[in-house]
């Protein structure tokens, strides 16, 4: 298998979306509007879960806003990363068990890995 390579591509021109509208975007706070707080900590450990910050950057890139932010010339940061990768593990959560979520989400790093989804 081929080893993924550090993101050297850049967009040639503007960005499909103002940089202003991706950094609102990042900018929005995780809605755990109605969660008794176990979806929260859930998110907290299944991020844990994840092996390296590799697995935590495709996480991150499951957001279309924090994928163009890293082509874009104003990456995002380590915090706008971690929030992105907090949404997805709650996306992962809503309707499962914390059990079936970590399943689910290394079946859905494996697919987005062989098939290189972020590029």
């Amino acid at each position: 298998k081929e080893k993924r390579k550090d993101k050297t591509m850049k967009i040639n021109g503007a960005l499909p979306i103002p940089r202003e509208e991706i950094q609102s975007i990042l900018d929005s706070p995780i809605p755990w509007d109605g969660d008794d707080g176990d979806i929260e900590d859930n998110s907290k450990r299944l991020l844990g879960t994840l092996k390296d910050e590799e697995q935590v950057e495709m996480a991150s890139c499951a957001s279309y806003a924090y994928w163009l932010a890293t082509l874009s010339d104003t990456p995002p940061t380590q915090e706008e990363r971690e929030k992105m990768a907090l949404r997805e593990m709650r996306r992962h959560l809503v309707k499962t068990k914390f059990d079936d979520a970590v399943g689910l989400l290394q079946s859905t790093i494996r697919v987005r890995t062989e098939h290189r989804v972020d590029l």
